[in-house]
């Protein structure tokens, strides 16, 4: 109650996205209040993401598990994005609470428009799918989010991260050189099989130029494959 308004709030059920041995996250949902003198009385409701940790982590572990989901995050809005506030719970049930700096902020006009509603039904289907891949593609993904976030590179080497990303992706995911067909690929193993020392590393090395794969027919490949939901 305040200033002469009496408002209640019912706190909404939690909702779960992800729930293993390790973590449990899902969001919950906070009551706050406003006055304005446009608006007058307003009742607010905060979504945030929790996550409850079955053992201890440290605090690097902490903060990867939030870069995991803020990058989540990112793919789903389209956008750069990083939480404002976070806040944690030690062993010891010390609370901190960590706010970012104002001072710079990403521009939010560029966000996807996407209902709280289809966030929610979007992530029950692919966090998980999110945290099976990350570990694998980490490298890959350290690399285009290092550009993607950063509000100083130059647009340039905005542009060689995302093309190296595509490339190290498509090499991981789809194939790193073109294959040999199976005449080549048995004529290459008894060729490999009469040389030794610096011969045979000479003749693989230029085996292995000639197979690379340009970088704009991976594209081409990796888009195709989007088209057709194949990833």
């Amino acid at each position: 109650s305040i200033s002469g308004f009496t408002a209640s709030y019912k706190q909404p059920e939690i909702i779960s996205l992800i729930k293993d041995d390790n973590k449990h996250i899902y969001i919950y949902f906070r009551g706050d209040y406003g006055v304005s003198v446009e608006h007058g009385f307003k009742l607010l409701e905060h979504p945030f993401f929790n996550i409850e940790l079955t053992r201890n982590y440290d605090i690097k572990q902490v903060f990867k598990i939030k870069q995991d989901i803020e990058r989540y995050v990112m793919t789903m809005w389209g956008a750069p994005h990083l939480f404002d506030t976070i806040e944690m719970r030690s062993a010891s049930n010390t609370q901190f609470k960590l706010l970012r700096s104002s001072t710079r902020q990403y521009n939010t006009s560029i966000y996807k428009r996407i209902s709280f509603n289809e966030f929610i039904r979007i992530s029950e289907l692919t966090l998980q799918n999110w945290y099976n891949i990350k570990d694998d593609l980490e490298n890959i993904l350290n690399t285009f989010f290092f550009a993607y976030t950063s509000m100083d590179m130059d647009i340039h080497n905005k542009f060689l991260h995302y093309v190296f990303s595509v490339e190290q992706y498509h090499r991981k995911r789809i194939k790193d050189r073109q294959p040999l067909s199976v005449k080549n690929e048995s004529m290459y193993a008894k060729v490999m099989e009469q040389l030794k020392g610096d011969a045979k590393s000479w003749l693989a090395n230029i085996l292995s130029k000639d197979r690379d794969i340009p970088i704009s027919v991976r594209i081409t490949e990796l888009i195709a494959r989007l088209a057709s939901n194949d990833m």
